[in-house]
């Protein structure tokens, strides 16, 4: 099993154990939090699974036990294609697992995130809007299903937080890249 699987196979579930957890303590901390939450679970298995790749070389050859890690290069390619695998792996993982949580574990959940979007709107109702035409939108949220689905895997924003994956993908893979220098070639 490659590196980049490995750590993100790790990342999904630490970063499901962490949203299990906030939504044992409080479903409410889980809503304001878990994606945050599997952001940092992404984030740091992704610093490690660079750190890894970097231990053992490249992703495409072997380095032999005798070779010092700090000889050891990696192509900008090659790290931003481990990272953006960990990502990837951690966002199928956890999504799954929100998608489990909302429809069979507690479908009480999509009540709450309807209530907390009522909410938001009557704090941030708009003076220059109408009674009527307020109490109108506050229907139409009420009619809205907020349970996911099995094809927001590919909504815009799902691919939104891709976007966002893969920035952070090529941020850590600049930092961690380690291109062999002219003069060793």
């Amino acid at each position: 099993m490659s590196t980049a699987i490995r750590y993100g196979i790790l990342s999904g579930f630490l970063a499901c154990f962490i949203c299990a957890l906030m939504y044992v303590y409080n479903p409410s901390l889980f809503l304001d939090f878990g994606l945050i939450a599997c952001f940092v679970a992404a984030v740091v298995c992704m610093i490690l699974a660079a750190k890894k790749v970097l231990l053992e070389g490249s992703v495409s050859q072997s380095v032999p036990d005798s070779e010092v890690a700090s000889d050891v290069f990696i192509s900008f390619s090659e790290m931003l294609a481990v990272l953006f695998r960990v990502f990837l792996m951690n966002y199928v993982i956890t999504f799954f697992f929100v998608y489990l949580l909302f429809n069979v574990y507690d479908t009480s959940l999509t009540e709450l995130v309807k209530q907390q979007n009522i909410e938001l709107m009557l704090a941030n109702k708009d003076s220059s809007v109408t009674e009527a035409l307020f109490q109108q939108r506050l229907k139409e949220v009420e009619k809205i299903d907020f349970a996911p689905r099995l094809t927001d895997i590919l909504s815009i924003q799902s691919l939104f937080r891709l976007v966002i994956g893969f920035v952070l993908s090529l941020i850590l893979a600049f930092a961690f890249k380690r291109d062999k220098p002219t003069y060793l070639t």
